[in-house]
């Protein structure tokens, strides 16, 4: 083999190998999606939740962010797929939940009060803090795509304060 159709294989190799690590790096992991049950004094504080954010599903709900009512429209998974499952087994007087990721997400917390809504806390990042009453929270992580796939890469932060 000459030197030019070795490099031409070699190339060809590295340029197939970083397409399928870039491919891989969006797909879910066996972590993703985790749901927790806590208490006041839970440990480690916070926990933290990854996954892809997204879905397929419109939702149109309100946030009560800078210092009015404001529409945000989200694409979410579907109503019984919550990206995580929260139980609280005792009221908190203060629990955040805020993300952290690679773009623009929203979060979407359902529980026994209500549904409650957020984006753009934190530069494009969003944060919900507020008391938390005993019960079930689905909580999802949209973004304004809607195709599905999942299009960032997140990490829920549940903080008690």
């Amino acid at each position: 083999m000459n030197i030019f159709k070795t490099s031409a294989v070699a190339l060809t190799a590295c340029v197939m190998t970083a397409g399928v690590a870039l491919l891989g790096s969006q797909a879910a992991q066996a972590e993703d999606y985790e749901s927790f049950t806590l208490a006041p004094g839970f440990r480690p504080n916070p926990v933290i939740g990854t996954g892809l954010s997204g879905g397929t599903r419109l939702v149109d709900c309100y946030t009560n962010e800078s210092g009015g009512r404001t529409l945000v429209r989200t694409y979410v998974d579907s109503a019984n797929a919550p990206d995580h499952v929260v139980t609280v087994t005792r009221p908190f007087n203060s629990l955040r939940a805020s993300v952290q990721a690679d773009g623009d997400v929203t979060l979407v917390i359902e529980g026994p009060d209500g549904v409650y809504c957020s984006d753009d806390v934190d530069g494009l990042m969003p944060s919900v803090s507020r008391n938390w009453p005993s019960g079930t929270y689905n909580i999802w992580i949209g973004d304004f795509v809607g195709d599905g796939r999942g299009v960032y890469r997140y990490q829920l932060y549940l903080t008690q304060q």
